[in-house]
């Protein structure tokens, strides 16, 4: 009689373990996903600020000097886009798309940004009409690629 007390005690016991244990696995990876996920989120948001910071200092460049190009550089100098740093590429094309996605006439400027961290990359492309004459900058288009 005690015997069978106590393996149905042992039973009880081995069940509620493993029932314990089941949900606190599923509490601890759950919780790790959830940090995974909100880590690539800051990655994705600042890469993104990175790509605009980059629009805007090719804008800058332009409006010193607007027959300003570049066949790219990086913010900050000499960082690389595949480091767990935050890396800007900015392409500037005068006149002529190579690069960009959409054609640009004459007196048009088009401005490709990808800001990387870690894993994660947004690139901007910002077409600009440059009015030679009086230095007037007009942003034509603005899209995220």
């Amino acid at each position: 009689m005690h015997e069978e007390r106590g393996a149905a005690l042992l039973a009880t016991t081995l069940a509620v373990i493993i029932i314990l244990l089941a949900m606190g696995l599923s509490m601890t990876s759950s919780g790790l996903f959830e940090g995974f996920m909100s880590q690539a989120q800051s990655d994705s948001r600042e890469a993104f600020a990175a790509a605009q910071s980059g629009t805007k200092d090719a804008q800058l460049r332009i409006a010193r000097n607007k027959n300003f190009s570049s066949a790219g550089y990086y913010i900050p100098a000499g960082c690389t886009q595949n480091g767990s740093a935050l890396c800007t590429k900015v392409i500037v094309e005068k006149d002529t798309a190579s690069s960009c996605s959409q054609s640009i006439s004459a007196a048009q400027d088009c401005v490709i940004a990808a800001g990387t961290l870690n894993n994660t990359t947004r690139t901007i492309e910002v077409i600009l009409n440059v009015t030679a004459t009086n230095g007037k900058i007009t942003q034509v288009s603005w899209k995220e690629i």
